[in-house]
């Protein structure tokens, strides 16, 4: 869609913006999935701490249950239930409009729907799953109520999570443009800030060197300026931070469109407009790390390393470098970022060379490894695989196996600390020590952060070492977990309860694994909510004798295989 087009559809969102959109038209291909005015709270292609957001976030107006309405005819082709993600999710398939919708986070189902999922749950005695019924099972108008909003999964508060899919590819498509989903929005995004990188050379490897932050100076209408010149020493790149806002609402945004050029040409830019599942934590490759790790807002660079796959560049984007050769005389550069809706801000800023030639910077100590090849470290007390294309570019990084009193299992190993998160898994194995009296069952890997807080991120141990996979560098160690998990009721022993028992589960490192949960004996359907912890259960006279005393017993496992198990009664 062109930016005209955008600006018209903004402008028409503007006037439009009531109950009155929601309505069925036969001029309207889609209708929107709720019945409330629009709000949102994330927008399509922002950038996530793993991912690039492949829907929009609607706000549910605090509160769960609202209805939930098929934007489109078609049938409902998978139904997933889980602790975590989507939580509860619809996918809705529409074949005459080659699309798929998929609404997450919510808090039920439609009345058949769900006894579908229901009795699959108690018939496999879980309650994580993903269900993909016949086209015929459960077919759907425009209109129809499907489900009802929630706050399920790894949701951080009631809403609705929306997609729309390109049927045959599966790429995720921008549901405010395919849906023509009227969002209220005059704010044109915000440029914050401009960082330059310089690049040294050694062996024919990058190194990048974050040289200086230029704030940006309002000058109204959209429009940014710096206050100095940016002299430039070496061959470059640049790096914008930038946030987008949205009318009505506090929350912070991805900016959907950047575009960097001189007067002669566009030289480097990228549209959020249609993505790809493939490119999961590719979205490192985009980003300035560790800078953008200190603000909500995102730091994107100009920097495109021939690793980098992302198909969301312009054809007029090459490397991203700009060589002090280029830039020899005075040199304009125009920045331009735009939302979705067609509302754009604009940076003017000057180069110009540095007469004072830049030292070379000594050869950075540690191993090479190159983006584009696997990397392998072998010895008696560790072993590390890195796949190509996992890193964001080649470097220099030490790897390292070192004593520290205050871990007795291992050495700490550390590798690539410090440098952007892998876009694929790295294998590592640590070399277990002073296990005589622990059962290597129980040993796994932990990551310790800058802060000393260590966090599980699982292994197996055989023949002396423990392996894991790893999405990133940093300090690593065996560690062992010998405790159980905790059970803690949500109600008294004994008491009489209404309709709802629960109960909160915790594990102290290495996560739990399952839970099972038996009342009068019989095994019952408890939701399980990870980010509360929270077992939930709805009492139901079709599986419990309602009337008198019951017994419930309580069964969790954490990933080592440590149990715990609570007994307690109620009467309902």
């Amino acid at each position: 869609m062109s930016f005209k087009s955008k600006l018209i559809i903004s402008l028409a969102a503007l006037s439009m913006y009531s109950a009155a959109v929601f309505a069925e038209s036969t001029d309207v291909v889609y209708r929107h999935p709720l019945a409330i005015p629009v709000s949102l709270s994330g927008n399509f292609g922002e950038i996530r701490s793993t991912h690039f957001h492949s829907g929009i976030d609607i706000k549910t107006q605090g509160v769960e249950g609202q209805k939930l309405y098929a934007v489109a005819d078609g049938y409902i082709s998978r139904v997933s239930v889980s602790p975590t993600g989507y939580g509860k999710a619809i996918y809705v398939t529409h074949p005459k409009l080659g699309t798929m919708t998929v609404n997450g986070h919510l808090q039920g189902f439609m009345p058949e729907l769900a006894t579908f999922v229901k009795d699959y749950q108690y018939r496999h005695k879980k309650f994580k799953v993903d269900l993909y019924p016949t086209k015929d099972r459960f077919k759907v108008k425009q209109g129809d109520i499907i489900g009802y909003t929630g706050n399920s999964g790894s949701s951080g508060g009631p809403h609705l999570h929306f997609e729309v899919r390109d049927a045959a590819t599966s790429e995720t498509l921008n549901p405010i443009v395919v849906c023509d989903i009227k969002v209220a929005d005059i704010i044109p995004p915000k440029i914050v800030s401009v960082t330059v990188v310089e690049l040294d050379y050694s062996y024919g490897i990058p190194i990048h060197i974050v040289k200086k932050r230029y704030p940006t100076t309002s000058v109204g209408g959209g429009k940014y300026t710096l206050s100095d010149t940016i002299k430039v020493s070496r061959d470059c790149y640049f790096a914008f931070e930038v946030t987008e806002q949205k009318s009505g609402t506090s929350n912070i945004f991805g900016v959907s469109s950047l575009k960097l050029s001189t007067p002669e040409r566009e030289i480097w830019g990228y549209d959020m407009d249609r993505l790809s599942f493939g490119y999961g934590r590719a979205t490192y490759n985009m980003l300035l790390y560790p800078e953008t790790t200190k603000t909500r807002n995102d730091i994107i660079r100009t920097y495109v390393s021939s690793t980098n796959r992302l198909a969301i560049y312009s054809p007029s984007t090459a490397g991203g470098i700009i060589s002090k050769g280029d830039v020899f005389a005075s040199t304009l550069f125009t920045l331009v970022a735009a939302d979705e809706h067609g509302n754009s801000s604009s940076l003017a800023f000057t180069t110009v060379a540095d007469t004072v030639v830049a030292p070379s910077i000594d050869r950075p100590k540690g191993r090479l490894v190159f983006a584009d090849s696997s990397f392998s470290h072998t010895n008696g007390d560790m072993r590390l695989y890195i796949p190509s294309y996992a890193l964001q570019q080649s470097m220099y990084t030490p790897v390292t196996a070192t004593v520290d009193s205050k871990y007795r299992l291992s050495k700490v190993v550390e590798f690539a600390k410090g440098e952007a998160p892998f876009t694929k898994k790295a294998t590592l194995a640590i070399k277990a020590q002073n296990i005589t009296n622990i059962n290597p069952a129980k040993l796994l890997i932990t990551f310790i952060s800058e802060e000393g807080e260590e966090t599980s991120v699982g292994g197996t141990y055989r023949s002396g070492f423990v392996s894991t996979t790893v999405n990133g560098g940093g300090q690593y160690r065996v560690s062992a977990d010998t405790i159980a998990p905790k059970i803690t009721p949500l109600q008294s022993k004994g008491v009489t309860l209404k309709s709802v028992i629960g109960f909160k589960i915790t594990d102290d490192l290495s996560g739990i694994y399952k839970y099972d949960v038996y009342i009068d004996d019989k095994w019952i359907l408890f939701d399980y909510d990870a980010k509360k912890s929270k077992i939930v259960s709805i009492l139901d006279p079709t599986k419990i004798t309602k009337g008198g005393r019951h017994s419930c017993k309580v069964i969790v496992n954490d990933t080592k295989g440590n149990k715990s198990t609570h007994n307690t009664s109620f009467i309902w």
